[in-house]
This record gives structure tokens, C-alpha cells and sequence, in this order.
């Protein structure tokens, strides 16, 4: 809609999908999600991370099993490659302690976007189908009566809203985090 080609007539369905990929590949289309399924073993100092997490943003360990767990200090784990590894600090977890993960987790459009990012999402994926379009423009002959200024113009206050939304996002998840 956004686009105003509902006929596919400037943009192929296919084209269409690949800007909202990379509109959905920004950093900022994440979601704060919250694992549970690590179990602590007193011989574990490596645990792999689940599939959901895509960055660590904090590690806590239940000790008393009763759902309220304990920070473990940042310096005392670190995460490569998708692996949680812990420090001689740490060595000997309590055996069978839930271990719980926060972290970000990025979404696809295969994934419910929150509405707070919906906004932000279909600018950029109309800059990035602006900017095919310029590129287009630039390299063949198109029918219509668009000038190539009218399509900068159009780009440039997509990514002035762009930044305004990223502020916006920025001081929503401080204030949240």
C-alpha cells in the first residue's frame, strides 16, 4: 500500500519480499526474549545456546528452584559462537540449577512484528524499493512520469522518518532495559 502498486506493476511480488527481508535484517528488528531450557551441570563449563537467542544480553541461574533467579555477574561468562562458556569462577555450578537467558532474538517475516516496530519496518523497506527504483531509473528507460529529484526526494524523507522512529526505539528500550 505503501508503494502503491497493489498490481505489481512497478515491483514483482518477489521484489516486494526481498525488500521486506531486508528491512526485517535492520539491528533494531529484534525481540527481548527469555530462555529457560539450560540445565547447570557441576562438569559443564560450555552450554550450547538455544536456537532463539541470537544475543546474550544477560545470564541467571535459579538456585533455590524457586522461579526467582540470581545475575550472574557479566564478568564471569562469555558467548562465542553461539556457545555459553563460563569462567573458573563459575567452574561448579550447582548440578540441575535452571539456567535463564535473556537475549535478543531477530525477528523474520515469518514472526508477528510488534506494532511499536511496524512503522519503522515499512519505511525502511520502502527505501530500500526506492532505491531499486533510482537504480532502475538510472540504468534504463522507465515509463512514467517520475523524475529521478522526485525519487530522492522521496527517499530522503523515508529515512528522515527512518531516524526519528530509531530515536524513538532507542529511548524505548533504555527506558525498558
Amino acid at each position: 500500500t505503501m508503494l502503491s502498486d497493489s498490481a505489481d506493476r512497478t515491483y514483482s511480488s518477489s521484489e516486494k519480499q526481498e525488500f521486506l527481508n531486508s528491512a526485517y535484517n535492520d539491528p533494531l528488528v529484534f525481540k527481548i526474549t527469555r530462555d529457560t531450557s539450560l540445565t547447570s551441570g557441576t562438569q559443564d563449563p560450555d552450554y550450547t545456546l538455544p536456537s532463539t537467542i541470537d544475543e546474550v544480553l544477560d545470564v541467571m541461574i535459579d538456585n533455590q528452584s524457586d522461579g526467582f533467579p540470581e545475575r550472574l555477574d557479566r564478568s564471569s561468562y562469555e558467548v562465542i559462537g553461539g556457545v555459553l562458556y563460563f569462567d573458573y569462577s563459575q567452574k561448579y555450578l550447582p548440578n540441575g540449577k535452571t539456567l535463564v537467558i535473556i537475549g535478543k532474538e531477530k525477528l523474520t517475516t515469518a514472526d508477528d512484528l510488534p506494532e511499536f516496530l511496524q512503522e519503522y519496518v515499512l519505511h525502511l523497506a520502502t527505501i530500500y524499493a526506492l532505491e531499486f527504483l533510482k537504480n532502475k531509473f538510472a540504468t534504463r528507460f522507465l515509463k512514467n512520469d517520475v523524475s529521478m529529484t522526485e525519487l530522492i526526494a522521496a527517499i530522503n524523507t523515508h529515512r528522515q522518518r527512518v531516524q526519528e522512529l530509531r530515536k524513538s526505539l532507542a529511548n524505548r528500550r533504555s527506558v525498558a532495559g
